[in-house]
Formats: C-alpha cells, structure tokens, sequence
C-alpha cells in the first residue's frame, strides 16, 4: 500500500484523475492521525509509567535518557557537518532513528516544509528492525 502510494504520487496526473494531494488537506490529515495515535497510546499505557518507576524503571529510563542524548549529539554532529544534510532532513532522521512520531510533528511544525517526513520515512524502518534484534539479543545474552 505505501509503496503504490508513493508510486502514484510521484505521477502527477492519470488522464483525467489528479493524484496530487492538496497540501492543506494532507497537513491536516497528518497533524489528525498523529494526535489520534498519540491520544490512543496515551491513554493505553500512561497510567503503567507511574508503576513502572516505581521499581527499577527510574533507573532504566535514566540510562535510555543518557544514550538517547548521546546517539542524537552524533547525530548531529556526523549529519550536519560530514554529510552536509540539510536541517529539515536530519531532524526526521533523527526522529525516525529515535522512532519517535511526536519528535517528527515538532520537526513538521518548526521546519515548516515536508523534508522531516522524508528523513523518518528512510530511517524509521531501519530503527525499528535493530530495536527488534538488540530486544532479541539482551533477552538473549544479558537477561538470562
């Protein structure tokens, strides 16, 4: 499906059929589907953080703050100045890499243009996959 959509979007026009979305319509398709999808996961799992600190999870989320910082300041620091990547692109990036869709509707709404969406949508994939593998690692090898 995402595929197709990219295809017929890439096409501007099929005869008489207009394949282009209208930039108003579709922003607000986004900024809808992302507030719906943060509200759901909100009120799924918010009252779960509150025990979840109450034992270890301090501890955990202190270290996923720290490595989180690290990974998004050599992000930075490889992205911009090495691979000359423009600002609206690597902010989706790093928002795909962090797999974070609200860090990608705060790129949206600061960078004011569509490069943030083209970042998470490359790096996004990818995050997820090694997100799965290193899971399936540490319960592996470290949590025993």
């Amino acid at each position: 499906m995402l595929i197709s959509a990219l295809v017929f979007g890439n096409i501007s026009h099929i005869g008489p059929i207009n394949m282009q979305q209208d930039p108003k319509i579709l922003g607000f398709v986004r900024e809808f589907s992302l507030l719906f999808f943060m509200s759901v996961i909100g009120l799924s799992y918010g009252y779960d953080v509150i025990h979840a600190f109450a034992s270890t999870g301090i501890f955990i989320a202190i270290m996923a703050l720290i490595i989180e910082s690290i990974a998004i300041l050599l992000a930075i620091l490889i992205g911009r100045p090495l691979m000359k990547m423009d600002w609206g692109l690597l902010c989706g990036a790093i928002s795909g890499g962090c797999t974070s869709s609200v860090g990608l509707g705060a790129a949206l709404n600061t960078m004011g243009g569509e490069e943030p969406t083209v970042g998470y949508g490359i790096s996004q994939p990818f995050a997820i996959l090694a997100n799965v593998i290193l899971i399936s690692l540490f319960h592996s090898y470290i949590f025993i």
